[in-house]
């Protein structure tokens, strides 16, 4: 009875964490067709948008949603595929770089955006996930250069810091850290004294 009653209950287990799966995925295959319909809706606002001041929110907007769909897409692909196949998503890579190029945009369109440090930190940001790392540092650091009182300055320092330590040339990493220090006291103080 025992044991009839333990394979009943893991029949149950496996059945739920089946259901539980599909439901998830038909969850991410709509979120999927949602940020569709956001991007198309964002590009039509766009065309209708030429010249006004709110441009550069709306533009910036579509880049979000290309990051958007790509993390959705990864997602979906990994609860379908395998996260092995899924690293190799040439759909999340497309879109990836469709937001590099649309964060791109942005910073050449409109130069005086006020939120183009932000635009450099998530341009650094899709970089380093495609393993674009040199591209990677030259943003970040092109984000403290042009950008000293950005609230993303000591996190992008901290990023270029963690990159030179994990490539282990800690004589650089260490003058990223400094850099740090010589801010208002963060939560990032912290990490870089350790480092």
């Amino acid at each position: 009875l025992v044991a009839s009653l333990a394979v009943l209950l893991c029949g149950f287990s496996l059945t739920d964490e089946a259901e539980e799966k599909a439901e998830f995925v038909d969850s991410l295959k709509r979120d999927v067709i949602k940020v569709e319909h956001s991007i198309d809706v964002t590009k039509d606002l766009i065309k209708k948008s030429k010249g006004a001041p709110y441009l550069p929110d709306i533009v910036f907007r579509l880049a979000e949603l290309y990051v958007e769909k790509s993390r959705l897409v990864y997602y979906l692909e990994v609860e379908t595929k395998g996260a092995e196949q899924a690293v190799s998503s040439p759909e999340s890579k497309l879109l990836k770089n469709e937001a590099i190029e649309t964060y791109k945009d942005v910073m050449h369109r409109f130069p005086e955006y006020r939120y183009n440090d932000k635009v450099l930190f998530f341009l650094g940001h899709e970089y380093h996930e495609l393993g674009m790392h040199e591209d990677m540092l030259d943003t970040y650091k092109k984000l403290v250069e042009d950008y000293p009182k950005s609230s993303l300055l000591l996190e992008a320092l901290y990023i270029i810091g963690d990159y030179y330590f994990n490539k282990d040339d800690l004589k650089e990493a260490e003058q990223w850290y400094n850099k740090i220090l010589k801010y208002r006291e963060s939560p990032l103080h912290d990490m870089a004294r350790y480092k």
